[in-house]
């Protein structure tokens, strides 16, 4: 058995990289650990749950810090949060996908706890009041050690209102 680890999200900004390789972005489904053989039926699990979904506008509110008490202390790991029924609704059926397939998706921070959010250090984030607009979400894979690769991409139709 070989293992790899998966994440859903919505690209913010390509110019702003993360140490692990991943784009300034909101997550879609958490990272998740699961047999690479299984690759090709998470991404057409993903393509099912995405069907018919549309873009969605979102606007930064709070901003919250993460990290060790020190970090949290720094301001140095920030949180954005955003609101989005439609973002919520979408993480839903894709999260009800992936379990209904016995993906072992960590729901510590999904499902009901679920909270849109981009996480970024300094201020290179999404400021608060700032729209963004997400009209894609990528699926993206890394063995341990290594950065972020994008595997899929999926496309969401016309802008919610």
């Amino acid at each position: 058995m070989s293992e790899i680890k998966s994440i859903l999200y919505a690209p913010l900004d390509e110019s702003l990289r993360g140490r692990a390789g991943l784009p300034l972005h909101v997550t879609v489904l958490p990272p998740f650990r699961h047999d690479t053989s299984r690759t090709e039926e998470l991404i057409e699990c993903i393509r099912h749950a995405t069907l018919g979904a549309q873009a969605v506008r979102l606007v930064g509110e709070q901003e919250e810090f993460f990290g060790t008490e020190e970090q949290i202390h720094r301001r140095e790991i920030r949180v954005r949060r955003f609101s989005s029924e439609v973002l919520s609704l979408l993480h839903q059926q894709v999260l009800a996908g992936a379990l209904g397939r016995e993906f072992a998706v960590d729901t510590t921070f999904a499902g009901e706890r679920y909270a849109p959010h981009s996480t970024y250090i300094g201020d290179s984030g999404i400021a608060e009041g700032q729209a963004v607009f997400i009209d894609r979400l990528r699926l993206a894979q890394r063995r341990r050690g290594e950065n972020w690769r994008d595997i899929e991409r999926y496309e969401l139709g016309e802008t919610a209102s």
